[in-house]
């Protein structure tokens, strides 16, 4: 006998790390998705997700790398142990493209999943940063 319950709920798990990011926290799904970075990428903006950005994955490895009191205390969870055994054998996506030039190195969020296919000059940087301000930083800051 089917009830009203059984067809309008559908099994499903839902595991997340949440980790802070920020002045508020993120949550991160486990990485249901395989292939390189363009086809990793699609699979997860089709689940409705955002790409793992360099921002992102750097709260993420805070955490995973025990680097606080409060981090000491989920390390021994099976899914930080998953991110440390995905470091060490694998590979971790991070949706940035970098744009090296005469004058440095760019980092741009990869938030489409493009990534070597985008053809950004330095004539497009620059126009994008115009206006910016450039920021002082200090001996342990990135």
């Amino acid at each position: 006998m089917e009830t009203e319950t059984q067809s309008k709920y559908k099994p499903r798990v839902e595991r997340k790390l949440w980790v802070p990011h920020g002045n508020g926290e993120i949550a991160f799904a486990p990485p249901f998705v395989s292939g390189d970075y363009r086809n990793a990428g699609k699979q997860i903006l089709d689940k409705g997700q955002l790409v793992p950005t360099g921002d992102y994955t750097a709260s993420l490895l805070h955490v995973v790398y025990e680097c606080t009191e409060e981090a000491r205390k989920v390390m021994d969870k099976t899914e930080f142990e998953n991110v440390r055994e995905t470091m060490r054998s694998n590979w971790l996506p991070v949706y940035n493209i970098l744009t090296w030039t005469d004058k440095g190195v760019y980092s741009m969020k990869d938030l489409e999943a493009l990534g070597l296919s985008d053809e950004t000059n330095i004539a497009q940087l620059e126009k994008m940063l115009r206006g910016g301000k450039r920021a002082k930083l200090g001996r342990n800051q990135i």
